[in-house]
């Protein structure tokens, strides 16, 4: 009786014993599998990643490469744009060159021909004793070598550049030595002038003389826009003078015209050298480029627009010495 409940305790261990065995293998081969069916999911997700990466690689050489092939292009574009750049800065010189030289050549010519005229003419005189005449075409002749030196001189104050000396000037006493000398050329148009300024000085920043100089190019420009056209109404030049809006510490000095105006397409070249829209002989196309000029050596500026219901306007602007409040007069 109990050697077979042995026997049964043993059979019951030895049982136990194998379904251990068997668990044990069954859990260590779903372990193997795992372990392998993971192996394989890395295996492809690094296969996928290499495709991945080298996918990636080629692109980035293609893009790199076609970037490269841009660079050149682009290099290439630049220098081209740069060469156009330089010919059309050269074949603008030649342009102005050119149409200084034949402003100038004309503006000489005449000169020079009646210089050859009166010399000759005067020696003639002297022979025959006539020497009051010979005198006045001595007269003639310095006048003429004058009007030269004022054309050279026009270069020579475009192309060279002064040491700024800056002074208290007041405006409406440049103004008068201005109106004082355009007085005949005013009433040979047959042009009204009227201008509005405050009642106390308008003291600004500048040379005097070559302030004159501005308003005497401005204003004459105005007379020659009004002279050359025939207009159906009286010529008038309004010049008001007074501080700018928002900027207490400029003054403006307006000269407005009721010409034809400032056609369009001369608008973007107003200020550039040797450009004029005048015949040849009637101008260098210096007065405007010089005149910008000065307004800037006096630190402000010249501006050009058209005036509604016809006309041009042209506002210098220069710094004030003191602030004056603005009345009429």
């Amino acid at each position: 009786m109990g050697a077979a409940r042995s026997a049964t305790v043993a059979a019951a261990f030895a049982f136990a014993f194998v379904c251990l065995l068997l668990f044990y293998w069954r859990q260590r081969r779903l372990r193997l599998r795992e372990m392998l069916r993971g192996r394989r999911l890395l295996e492809a997700a690094y296969d996928q990643l290499e495709r991945r990466v080298e996918d990636r690689t080629a692109d980035l050489m293609a893009t790199n490469e076609q970037l490269q092939h841009e660079i050149v292009d682009r290099t290439r574009a630049e220098a081209e744009l740069r060469a156009t750049q330089d010919e059309l800065v050269q074949a603008s010189k030649l342009a102005a060159l050119g149409q200084m030289a034949a402003g100038i050549t004309h503006e000489l010519n005449q000169p020079l021909a009646a210089l050859r005229t009166f010399s000759d003419n005067t020696r003639i005189l002297l022979e025959r004793g006539q020497h009051g005449a010979a005198a006045d075409n001595l007269r003639a002749i310095a006048d003429l070598t004058e009007r030269m030196g004022k054309i050279t001189a026009q270069l020579k104050l475009f192309a060279g550049r002064s040491r700024r000396r800056l002074a208290d000037v007041q405006v409406r006493v440049a103004l008068d030595h201005v109106l004082a000398l355009l007085r005949p050329r005013l009433a040979e148009v047959e042009t009204a002038l009227h201008w509005r300024l405050p009642e106390a000085a308008c003291v600004v920043r500048a040379d005097e003389l070559k302030l004159e100089q501005v308003l005497i190019n401005l204003i004459g420009n105005a007379l020659d826009a009004i002279a050359a056209n025939d207009l159906p109404r009286p010529g008038r030049i309004d010049i008001d003078i007074g501080p700018a809006d928002g900027a207490p510490a400029q003054l403006c000095i307006v000269v407005r015209d009721n010409g034809p105006g400032i056609a369009a397409d001369a608008m973007p070249h107003l200020f550039e050298p040797f450009f004029t829209t005048k015949e040849i002989g009637q101008g260098l196309g210096l007065g405007l480029a010089i005149s910008t000029s000065i307004a800037r050596d006096f630190g402000g500026s010249l501006s050009a627009a058209n005036v509604p219901g016809g006309g041009a306007q042209f506002t210098l602007s220069l710094v004030r010495a003191e602030v004056v409040p603005a009345a009429t007069s």
